[in-house]
């Protein structure tokens, strides 16, 4: 199966939200809650965090009125394939 079908089929099966005002970071609520056994296809989305990450330890602004969201997959695919889910999450 393609990544790109199995992305579509993981938001429309199972898809669980959860919107917090402010946070720190959506993506460490998202690690800890995948810590915790969250589902696939839990959905993290603040409107302001104030702890953001960008990549290679840049920090991130976040004020309110963008999109911030981070997501807990758990693809069934073999590992040779999961690095090519990283191409779709950049889309």
């Amino acid at each position: 199966m393609p990544p790109l079908r199995l992305f579509r089929d993981v938001m429309h099966e199972n898809f669980f939200l959860t919107v917090l005002e402010e946070t720190a970071s959506t993506n460490a609520i998202a690690r800890e809650q995948a810590a915790k056994g969250a589902p696939d296809g839990t959905v993290i989305r603040a409107r302001r965090q104030t702890a953001g990450r960008g990549r290679r330890g840049n920090t991130w602004e976040s004020p309110e009125g963008n999109l911030y969201v981070s997501f807990i997959f758990r693809p069934n695919v073999a590992a040779v394939t999961a690095g090519q889910l990283s191409f779709i999450m950049g889309i």
